[in-house]
């Protein structure tokens, strides 16, 4: 329940007599087991019963996953924070779940996101996630009422991806921009390539063209749809600026 122009959404058990408060917009529907077991998919962290958010009540996204207890009240422990709200499944770091697609330290801003700066958006922070297609740094607004389409699709070939905590003294210059580490899988990088790099996104053009990373441009994607380009195989050994 809430204000006529403000409307709430909320889960309540009569049993315990807790409620809890759900995003006001799109869907809400119980999400079970794809196959037609029909088993409820429930959090590891918490036991509650996975809720999925579907297009539909204002929402116009792809669908994503909560659990009410930790979209609540977030675990820190898992990549939440501890002010509350707002923590669906693509944000959390727990390592067995396979909803789940955050990572540790994925709530650590890389940079200040240059399309929200450019429309004058509040909250636009480039943010470090995982999910079944890879590592990919997109905007904290993504799944927000604006809509956010910077996305960065970063190599497959990475083994592991971190946000390290150096900071590129040439890009930051309108806010902090830290750099970014890979290791790269057994195998997939020549001998003289090495194993790890830890570049600068931002300003190393030599290390974006050898992996072929593609930098999104506000005048190729829309404000509703992600870029879906970048997805190299290409390696380097370690940049510095």
């Amino acid at each position: 329940r809430g204000r006529a122009n403000d409307p709430r959404k909320m889960l309540f058990c009569n049993t315990c007599q807790e409620g809890y408060i759900m995003p006001h917009r799109g869907r809400l529907c119980p999400k079970t087991a794809e196959e037609n077991t029909g088993a409820a998919v429930k959090c590891p962290i918490c036991n509650f019963q996975v809720i999925s958010i579907a297009r539909g009540d204002g929402y116009e996204g792809n669908g994503y996953n909560l659990c009410p207890k930790c979209y609540a009240d977030p675990p820190p422990e898992h990549g939440g924070t501890r002010n509350g709200g707002n923590f669906p499944c693509f944000s959390c770091s727990h390592p067995t779940c396979a909803l789940a697609g955050g990572i540790q330290g994925g709530e650590v801003e890389v940079f200040s996101c240059p399309f929200c700066r450019e429309r004058r958006v509040q909250g636009g922070k480039i943010l470090l996630r995982k999910n079944t297609r890879g590592y990919v740094l997109s905007c904290a607004n993504y799944s927000a009422r604006q809509r956010c389409s910077f996305t960065i699709w970063l190599p497959r070939a990475s083994q592991s991806i971190t946000v390290d905590d150096n900071i590129c003294s040439r890009c930051s210059t309108e806010g902090a921009v830290r750099k970014i580490s890979f290791v790269w899988k057994p195998g997939g990088v020549p001998p003289h390539l090495g194993r790890e790099s830890t570049v600068c996104i931002l300003c190393d053009a030599r290390f974006r063209q050898e992996v072929q990373i593609d930098m999104p441009q506000m005048n190729q994607v829309g404000s509703t749809s992600r870029q879906r380009n970048g997805n190299g195989n290409g390696h380097r050994r370690d940049a510095t600026n």
